[in-house]
């Protein structure tokens, strides 16, 4: 199998999506992972048609060609290992009907020095930025930005990497959220 080392624990989680998606969300990747790799590790769970690496914070998203896949591989009750590492799998939405508010990522903590440079640096591995606009509370305070990617599945990929990393700039550990 191309060298990698798969391991597969069952474990009851006790959760059960309704999930009507073909993304699903895969983190904390080994350097090693490639697409044959992750191919054959979630094949059980049908076709997947696409596989987008983020090689910078080591998650990729999978697209299956069926919902139903997508669904069976999130509910299977699986830990899965590659190379050593244990994978998270989570759901990503892949919703078309956009909405603005979805793909807008809340970001606090950020220095006052910093430039939306500096944060489309740091976050345009998840995708392509549309707009980053920028507040300060109060004076001699940290700012916070809002940042708009042009896809859902670019912030919610961001915000899901935020359970297993934390993102820092000048020194300072950012604050992530979902924009309520």
């Amino acid at each position: 199998m191309d060298g990698c080392h798969l391991q597969i624990d069952l474990y009851d989680n006790g959760k059960s999506l309704d999930y009507n998606s073909t993304y699903v969300y895969v983190g904390n990747l080994p350097v090693s992972a490639s697409k044959i790799k992750l191919t054959q590790l979630f094949k059980f769970a049908g076709r997947i048609s696409s596989i987008d690496f983020n090689r910078e914070f080591f998650f990729a998203v999978l697209n299956f060609e069926e919902t139903a896949s997508a669904s069976k591989l999130l509910n299977c009750g699986r830990r899965f290992m590659l190379d050593g590492h244990e994978l998270d799998v989570e759901e990503c939405d892949d919703s078309d009907d956009e909405d603005d508010e979805e793909s807008i990522v809340y970001v606090g903590n950020v220095p006052d020095s910093a430039s939306k440079d500096d944060l489309k640096h740091l976050f345009s591995g998840f995708g392509r930025i549309t707009n980053i606009t920028t507040r300060t509370k109060r004076a001699n305070a940290y700012q916070y930005a809002f940042i708009t990617f042009e896809k859902r599945n670019s912030a919610i990929a961001l915000i899901i990497s935020c359970q297993s990393r934390q993102y820092e700039l000048q020194g300072n550990v950012l604050k992530i959220a979902k924009r309520h």
